[in-house]
């Protein structure tokens, strides 16, 4: 498997996040735990939080952590902004098929 980046860590943990691992106000394991958790370099999570904090999942508190700001109730967050990439690719080849052979028997009429 190739490296990870920090594209897949925010979607990791935007995914924990929204299916309720990590609650409102909840403060995210260290940044150390994280990285360690996940395989990949402290700088490469500090990317991946940046980038949830600027789409307003988290919030870095200088001194005292990360912390869950992103709240399910006020979401308008679809299935497929929150889908990772393969999740995606498996939904397509479970459609695509049967689409294609919709196509084909509509086109024969």
């Amino acid at each position: 498997m190739g490296k990870v980046g920090s594209a897949e860590i925010a979607s990791i943990l935007r995914r924990d996040i929204t299916r309720g691992l990590y609650g409102a106000n909840d403060r995210l394991p260290s940044s150390r735990q994280l990285a360690e958790q996940h395989g990949v370099a402290r700088n490469t999570l500090r990317d991946a939080l940046a980038r949830l904090e600027d789409e307003g999942f988290v919030e870095t508190r200088a001194g005292s952590g990360t912390y869950v700001v992103f709240s399910r109730a006020n979401s308008g967050l679809s299935a497929i902004e929150n889908a990772s990439p393969l999740e995606l690719i498996d939904a397509r080849f479970a459609l695509e098929p049967h689409i294609c052979r919709l196509c084909a028997a509509r086109s024969a009429r």
